[in-house]
């Protein structure tokens, strides 16, 4: 699977408003469904996965949020991303404290395979400062994703 097919400009946006992190999961679902990646159900099932299995990191320099569910209800890959005009309470993968969240990936692949191994390209991404703080400061959807195929390509094998 090629990173290409999963980071599309229809899947990448930048809140123009304050949010709540059910209307964020709520608003990444729909970018999901309206291009065909995924069921409906999906946006539930990956609010009902939240609550009961939080996924909310905090870095070094912000926070972020990976929200998925089981692929039942997916049907093609994709990675929905938001960046927030204002820090979002999530809870915390670890701990279930909160951390307040600057950008959102919402992962929808079929194969559970793929999955792990996008989520292991996703932390080792995380972990470069330099990167994460490019995509703090980006202000444009097209540059989200540049960043992201510049950064997730290398390590994502087919």
């Amino acid at each position: 699977m090629d990173i290409n097919d999963l980071v599309k400009d229809e899947l990448i946006d930048i809140a123009q408003e304050d949010l709540e992190y059910k209307e964020v999961i709520s608003y990444l679902g729909n970018l999901l469904l309206k291009n065909n990646y995924i069921k409906e159900d999906y946006i539930k099932d990956v609010l009902l996965r939240e609550e009961i299995f939080p996924t909310g990191l905090e870095l070094k320099n912000m926070g972020i949020a990976i929200p998925h569910a089981n692929p039942d209800n997916v049907l093609k890959n994709g990675i929905a991303i938001l960046k927030l005009k204002n820090p979002v309470r999530f809870s915390n993968m670890e701990t279930g404290d909160d951390v307040y969240v600057n950008i959102v990936f919402m992962l929808a692949l079929k194969n559970p395979d793929d999955h792990l191994k996008m989520l292991q390209s996703l932390f080792l991404m995380f972990q470069k400062e330099e990167v994460m703080d490019e995509l703090g400061k980006v202000q444009s959807e097209e540059y989200i994703k540049i960043i992201m195929l510049k950064n997730l390509k290398y390590r994502y094998p087919n």
